[in-house]
């Protein structure tokens, strides 16, 4: 259990994902199989659901230390994490004896403990708190509530286990992909034995393209040059092989249950791979954060596929049949793509327009029209490039829409976590209401990119000297500092009080020559 609390507040001092893949990978080699199996289950969110609610915990918590409910609601309010703040006031009275020895103890007392009453509940989490320090008491509370969360992510818990285990990472991901039960399944069963599927479906090496850095007069001849709109979804290789099907993003994680009704390519008979873009598609393509509802659930309802409705768009063939397409030009795999897609008849493939551009000049009209057309900008292609991931990237760019650029003030600034908890690190920007009499502020975005370490350092010093109120880590000031923001879309949103959330915001400047009058309206 020590090393597990151990690895959890290293993790929680450190940004770095290579040390927190050396963080993870150390304590994999340290601790036992079982211990293993459940902290996967729990970077992946299989964790048991919740097993007492907080406001128990809270009264006995508050009963054990001799605090009212209302102060404890008070020291919330400048702790900001219930769970924290419970945990901070029970006190500390640790037993030598302590059956709590590992993390895979710890979860089998949580699935035991569901059914019992809450009589039952009280008395084994007040003798479960008495053998554990603060920070074991911290993460107990979380599990025990259903509200543990890890700054780990699968992606690097995928590279940590392809240290251990000495296995291609994307064999690992199809493998934690599985249905598997961290109660009943072993680590041996979970990734060390063969899976014929996980070899088969294996994705190719995605080929990548980078931002456009040059002149389009530097490009060459524009009727070498394929043009194509750069579309707000989510890039993946769909692969069907045997009669099955998988689908892995760009990130090497694999999605194929976020998407069902892609499910129908295995009535396609020839075997085949594809890349592609899937997109919300409801009598328009929908920007990125409708499919993000999809990859950021594990359930996909009925109400859930009739509101994101998703199509594949393809981009590229890259084998039919079995034989590798690859090393063919583009424009030989564009006519087979064009051919397949004609035949297949599946309702969720649409081609990727090639579109029609006669001399540069009419290029960068169509890219200024891009935004119009729901489109983040162009993808720029040669019709003889190989889907070759070891040359140069030379042959393919991404030329991106104009950001929109906007000068807006600050009202909150957020406390970090850990090491950098004395700093102010994510800001949240308002503009003005322009049908306000007085001035009103109206929020519309937050953000933590785009500031050097010196100017966090000197805003965390105004946020400290000019705090209105306090909300736990957040603390809102007066609007009195200016930031030149940019972002690449304006979307409509019912979850945002402005009714409008932005698109990837990052600050472009402090616009320090600029008072609050001079700020943009909503």
């Amino acid at each position: 259990m020590r090393k597990f609390i151990k690895l959890y507040m290293s993790v929680d001092q450190t940004s770095s994902t290579l040390e927190k893949v050396e963080l993870l990978s150390r304590y994999f080699n340290e601790v036992g199989d079982k211990d293993k199996v459940w902290m996967i289950a729990l970077i992946i969110g299989r964790r048991p659901k919740r097993v007492i609610s907080t406001s128990l915990l809270r009264e006995w918590a508050g009963e054990l230390a001799g605090i009212e409910n209302w102060l404890i609601e008070e020291s919330y309010k400048v702790v900001g994490d219930r769970v924290e703040t419970l945990s901070k006031i029970i006190p500390v009275r640790v037993q030598d004896n302590n059956p709590i020895t590992s993390l895979a103890t710890l979860m089998t007392l949580l699935t035991e403990l569901k059914s019992e009453s809450d009589e039952t509940k009280k008395r084994v989490v007040i003798d479960t708190w008495s053998q554990l320090n603060a920070d074991g008491r911290f993460l107990f509370n979380k599990l025990i509530t259903g509200g543990f969360r890890i700054e780990l992510s699968q992606k690097t818990l995928v590279k940590a286990l392809s240290k251990l285990i000495n296995e291609e990472e994307s064999i690992i991901t199809y493998k934690l992909m599985r249905d598997w039960n961290p109660q009943e399944v072993n680590f041996q069963e979970l990734l060390l034995v063969d899976n014929p599927l996980s070899q088969l479906l294996q994705p190719f090496p995605f080929y990548k393209s980078i931002p456009l850095d040059k002149s389009l007069e530097e490009l060459g001849k524009s009727e070498d040059w394929y043009a194509e709109y750069k579309w707000d979804g989510i890039r993946v290789q769909l692969i069907k092989r045997e009669g099955e099907i998988s689908i892995w993003t760009k990130d090497v994680e694999l999605v194929t249950a976020q998407f069902p009704e892609l499910e129908a390519f295995r009535e396609v008979e020839t075997d085949f791979v594809l890349d592609g873009e899937i997109v919300v598609f409801n009598n328009e393509i929908r920007p990125y954060h409708f499919i993000q509802k999809r990859l950021s659930t594990k359930r996909i309802t009925k109400k859930l596929l009739e509101l994101n409705p998703v199509i594949l768009i393809a981009y590229d063939f890259l084998e039919i049949g079995g034989k590798d397409l690859r090393d063919e030009p583009l424009e030989i795999r564009r006519r087979l793509l064009e051919q397949f897609v004609k035949e297949s008849e599946v309702s969720v493939l649409h081609l990727s327009e090639v579109l029609s551009f006669d001399n540069w000049k009419a290029l960068e009209i169509l890219r200024e029209d891009s935004r119009n057309q729901s489109a983040l900008g162009l993808m720029l292609k040669t019709k003889s490039s190989k889907y070759n991931t070891e040359t140069e990237h030379k042959d393919w760019y991404k030329w991106k829409s104009n950001p929109i650029v906007v000068n807006a003030v600050l009202l909150y600034a957020q406390r970090g976590q850990g090491r950098l908890s004395r700093q102010f690190v994510e800001f949240t920007f308002a503009a003005l209401d322009m049908d306000s009499t007085d001035k009103k502020y109206i929020t519309f975005a937050k953000t933590k990119s785009g500031l050097t370490q010196e100017e966090i350092e000197e805003i965390s010093r105004f946020v400290r000297k000019n705090t209105v109120e306090k909300f736990g880590p957040v603390h809102s000031v007066s609007p009195s500092l200016v930031f030149e923001l940019s972002f690449e879309d304006i979307l409509e949103s019912s979850r945002h009080k402005c009714g409008f959330a932005v698109r990837i915001p990052k600050i472009k400047r402090w616009n320090k020559e600029k008072n609050v009058s001079e700020i943009n309206t909503i």
